[in-house]
């Protein structure tokens, strides 16, 4: 992502600061509108792929789209919507990004309504609701037991069973069962 440099502009009354907020709030609804476009332009372009060249560009722009968008906006929605309607996440490596564009079948079936979702939809964040760490942990418990159960990507994956068995039972209230348990206090003090 390119630096980003800013320069302050003098903002000592009330009506200055009101008017820098309408600017930014102008500013993020214009991204949003720009970076819908560039999605949409990414899926036509992946529709009409017909080579591994040409599929290769296209995932290489998806990747560059989110990288270069950088941490500011909600990126993670971005990758929802590409996902859904064009692209495919790296299943081993995720954090490789995109890796294959989803058949051209699809994505041709799939435009309008990709045309009729905003990005930004697909993983709302709002920012005063009330965070509960039961709900997180929960979730976060379920994933790594679904995915300690994935033979295909076995050797990939590492979900610690003690600790993941430890976890369920302090949150559900129920008693620890006392081998995982030692065996957990074990391997954490060493």
């Amino acid at each position: 992502m390119k630096e980003i440099k800013v320069i302050y502009p003098n903002m000592g009354s009330v009506a200055q600061v009101k008017a820098a907020i309408d600017k930014a709030i102008e500013s993020a609804v214009t991204m949003k509108k720009k970076v819908q476009i560039a999605a949409i332009g990414l899926l036509i372009i992946a529709g009409k792929a017909k080579d591994k060249a040409q599929k290769d560009e296209c995932i290489t722009l998806a990747n560059y789209l989110v990288n270069q968008l950088g941490d500011g906006i909600k990126g993670k929605g971005l990758v929802a919507f590409l996902s859904q309607f064009g692209f495919k996440v790296d299943a081993i490596e995720p954090k490789n990004g995109f890796n294959s564009v989803l058949p051209e079948k699809f994505i041709r079936e799939h435009f309008a309504e990709a045309k009729d979702t905003y990005w930004w939809t697909l993983a709302p964040d709002a920012p005063f609701k009330e965070w509960d760490f039961r709900v997180e942990l929960t979730k976060l418990l379920d994933r790594a037991d679904k995915m300690s159960q994935d033979e295909e990507h076995k050797k990939d994956i590492h979900v610690d069973k003690d600790l993941l068995e430890v976890a369920r039972s302090m949150l559900e209230g129920k008693p620890v069962h006392a081998a995982g348990a030692l065996k957990l206090v074990e391997r954490l003090a060493a």
